[in-house]
């Protein structure tokens, strides 16, 4: 437990173990920081306060409340949540893909922005009466963190059943996955058999990112999970283990996505490499 936080996760099984990583459910305290930025994971999330709508605060500093909780798209930039009070949590975090597998071109059309779930228009099929508000409403009455997630798991599986990835698409994050540094586009390209545009437009509505785009938060997060894992690491064997050109060239793209530069990185704790905390004079 840290800083008053409970932390569940549930693996899923079975058909919806193809598009969803993991559930997952906080419990927790106001934090010390009051706001902490979310860098991005090339992935989908949807997160459902249980208690109080999501909070935001907007870039000019005007603070958002997204009703009945977040869809996330997968996206390139860093999402700034308001962290001040006590909060009491489910979420979803996809598989690359996923998201659109489960709800179709909506998931997608979100793009890397926010879109409050009483606004999302992937369809949502778990029975529930008022969909997503429903579910909400389920999983609110329910006391146990863990069987929350078991609710949220069986009211996402008749999608996962029917739900049919690209295969090409699927090949092709593998291959990224796969390699300890991201492999030339080209080459997978190549191999798939696709011109240029039908290559990138298949993966990109799937995904919601370019291949392209998607291997460089997939190389920003693996110098995430390394910087984390052993703070003070020297920044050139980072940048060589996880495929930029060289320490300038990795110093550049870290700053886009996370706003800092990888020496002054300092996440929530080890666990929680994609966390970043704001620090109260930046505010």
């Amino acid at each position: 437990m840290v800083h008053g936080m409970s932390f569940w996760q549930l693996v899923p099984q079975g058909p919806l173990a193809r598009h969803v990583d993991h559930l997952w459910a906080s419990r927790r305290a106001a934090l010390p920081h009051r706001l902490e930025w979310l860098l991005p994971s090339g992935c989908a999330d949807l997160v459902i306060p249980l208690h109080d709508d999501a909070v935001l605060r907007a870039p000019a500093g005007r603070i958002v409340r997204l009703r009945g909780g977040v869809f996330q798209g997968a996206g390139l930039a860093a999402t700034l949540r308001a962290t001040g009070g006590a909060a009491d949590v489910v979420g979803v975090h996809f598989r690359p893909g996923g998201a659109a597998a489960l709800f179709g071109g909506a998931a997608i059309e979100a793009g890397g922005c926010s879109v409050a779930l009483a606004d999302f228009s992937g369809g949502f099929p778990g029975g529930f009466p008022g969909h997503w508000a429903g579910l909400r409403e389920r999983l609110g009455d329910e006391p146990s963190p863990p069987r929350r997630l078991e609710l949220l798991a069986q009211a996402l599986e008749p999608a996962a059943q029917r739900a049919e990835g690209d295969p090409l698409v699927a090949a092709v994050l593998r291959a990224l996955h796969r390699a300890p540094t991201p492999p030339r586009i080209e080459a997978l390209r190549a191999l798939s058999g696709l011109g240029v545009t039908r290559f990138v437009a298949r993966f990109h509505a799937q995904v919601g990112l370019t291949p392209k785009r998607y291997a460089r938060v997939l190389r920003f997060n693996r110098a995430l999970d390394l910087l984390a894992a052993a703070p003070g690491s020297a920044l050139s064997a980072v940048a060589l283990a996880t495929g930029h050109a060289d320490q300038a060239h990795f110093a550049n793209e870290f700053r886009r996505f996370a706003g800092v530069a990888p020496s002054a990185y300092a996440p929530a704790g080890a666990d929680q490499p994609r966390h970043l905390p704001v620090p109260a004079a930046a505010e």
